[in-house]
């Protein structure tokens, strides 16, 4: 085993990686340099690992860094778009993070065949547009099963932690917005939460002064949505 020492991870992906189901094998989809995977394999928290890009430069990187670290035999580099070709890999836990909510969705649903079989877990971290991306999830039959906030320098992101049951979930802004935010006991989010409130607070707003009515017609959930955010907050405390 190579005596390099990698380098500490950023909070972000030390709350995704804490979160990985113990001894799975991981596919890390976007893995840029591939710090991730090679983490996760040197710690024992992963038996084996795909370290997937669509862009062959950063495979170059994360190629070299398994090599350097002595995990070759653990860690296969593969060039993908997506998940494209995992399908039929023995992967039980796919994770996709640092992207937007919507490239996400569109990942999943393009990869039905890995992410719906029965035993897999997702692990999502969305940069942006995360509530459309739970929108995603609760139609298509995705049980959000833990979820946290977590800031990353001057930002604040959520990890998604979810598998397919195949049943669809109530459509609300409540779950498009909060997911399983609600259940966490991490101050980072309540912040999440709070910084949630002040976004659904502005957009109220803004459809208040608006004179479209598909746009009025919106103020009655959003104003409920208001309310159910701040004693969820409230009850953080």
């Amino acid at each position: 085993m190579s005596s390099y020492t990698l380098p500490a991870l950023d909070s972000r992906l030390a709350l995704i990686a804490s979160m990985v189901p113990q001894g799975t094998v991981v596919a890390d989809i976007g893995t840029d340099h591939g710090f991730l995977p090679v983490y996760l394999v040197k710690q024992g928290r992963c038996s084996r690992a795909y370290a997937c890009d669509i862009n062959e430069k950063p495979l170059d990187k994360a190629k070299f860094l398994i090599s350097r670290h002595g995990v070759s035999d653990k860690i296969e580099a593969r060039l993908t778009n997506g998940l494209s070709g995992l399908e039929e890999t023995d992967v039980d836990t796919v994770i996709i993070a640092g992207m937007g909510g919507e490239l996400i969705a569109t990942i999943l649903e393009n990869g039905k065949t890995l992410v719906r079989k029965s035993g897999v877990t997702l692990l999502l971290q969305p940069m942006t547009r995360p509530e459309t991306l739970r929108e995603y999830l609760a139609k298509n039959g995705f049980e959000i099963t833990e979820e946290h906030g977590v800031k990353s320098g001057k930002f604040i992101y959520s990890v998604i932690k979810c598998v397919y049951t195949g049943i669809p979930q109530p459509q609300t802004l409540f779950h498009n917005y909060v997911g399983g935010l609600g259940k966490s006991d991490r101050t980072e989010s309540a912040d999440y939460l709070k910084r949630t409130l002040d976004i659904i607070k502005k957009k109220t707003a803004g459809l208040e002064m608006s004179s479209k009515e598909s746009e009025r017609e919106q103020l009655p959930a959003h104003r409920q949505l208001i309310e159910q955010l701040e004693q969820l907050i409230g009850g953080t405390k």
